[in-house]
């Protein structure tokens, strides 16, 4: 995935412990899940979200 996203693998794997720790992701492996509030989200951005 770093070689993916052009970075080096030790900031790629301190970026996605603070997600894991701050409970946005989850991931075993190779299997990501993203844990995201999209009504949160889009309301400190400004917008809404309808349905």
């Amino acid at each position: 995935m770093a070689n993916y996203l052009n970075t080096d693998r030790s900031a790629l794997s301190k970026e996605l412990g603070k997600l894991l720790h701050e409970g946005i992701i989850d991931f075993e492996k190779n299997r990501f899940s993203l844990h995201i509030n999209a009504d949160k989200y889009l309301e400190s951005a400004g917008g809404s979200f309808t349905r």
